[in-house]
């Protein structure tokens, strides 16, 4: 395997035979289009032998409200280890990753999806990542966070404004999931009443994948909530662990389709 790709893993559990849900999708997956219509609009084969390695396919979906297609190789199957492993050759995925490929492997009682991926875009991480990343940091105090978390925070500096008010700018350096990234950050809004504050990054890495990018802080009784608001610059390329999430509902409604048929 590539050594420049990532890998993202979900699993989850069945109630129907493992054989039998492994063939759905060796043989029978085109009838994803009747178990989940609202997620799968069409496919068609377009080269080589359905249910056999070589075969391409191009399905159109929707994930998460948006229109999607993908052309879709089988580029290995063991009937042994109940696993598939398709590869996408054309399509909207492929605006964000210059590889993407995904395997299915069918155990008695779940389904493991392992997506292996390489980013066309390093420095720019999915909003999925920066969720957890705040979520991680949030019993931090934010200027602090170089001295307390140092792995993740490499420096701040104060660009404009007064620290601590609306208008403050500061410029951070940060690294997440391995890579260093930058980011000037801008307080926004801050409502003692509520404990909330609102920051926009106004320049830095972030900014390469999404047009506008702000996140609040939320503080309650016992809890934080992260709450981040984004548009992307690639609509049509969701992140893989949506792409995860996907196979997991997927997985769901195939294993309810078995079960009554």
């Amino acid at each position: 395997m590539d050594q420049l790709l990532e890998k993202l893993e979900g699993s989850t559990l069945i109630s129907s035979p493992a054989d039998k849900f492994y063939n759905f999708f060796k043989n029978d997956m085109n009838k994803l289009l009747n178990v989940a219509p609202a997620n799968f609009q069409s496919v068609e084969l377009i080269r080589g032998d359905d249910g056999s390695v070589g075969a391409v396919k191009r399905w159109k979906y929707v994930l998460g409200g948006i229109s999607l297609s993908v052309d879709l190789e089988t580029v290995a199957m063991d009937d042994d280890a109940r696993s598939i492993t398709f590869r996408a050759l054309e399509g909207d995925v492929l605006l964000l990753y210059k590889t993407f490929q995904f395997t299915m492997t069918v155990s008695d009682g779940s389904v493991q999806w392992t997506i292996f991926y390489e980013k066309a875009l390093l420095t720019a991480p999915p909003p999925d990542a920066y969720i957890a990343f705040a979520i991680m940091n949030s019993k931090n105090d934010m200027n602090k966070l170089v001295n307390v978390v140092p792995a993740n925070f490499q420096s701040v500096e104060l660009i404009r404004g007064e620290e601590g008010s609306v208008g403050a700018v500061n410029r951070w350096k940060y690294v997440l999931g391995e890579i260093s990234l930058s980011v000037d950050l801008e307080t926004v809004a801050i409502d003692d009443g509520a404990r909330s504050i609102t920051f926009k990054a106004i320049e830095g890495d972030v900014l390469l994948l999404y047009k506008t990018y702000q996140f609040t802080i939320a503080v309650s009784d016992g809890s934080v909530l992260w709450t981040i608001f984004y548009k992307k610059d690639f609509i049509t390329a969701p992140p893989p662990v949506a792409y995860i999430a996907f196979a997991i509902m997927a997985t769901k409604l195939v294993d309810l389709y078995l079960l009554t048929h």
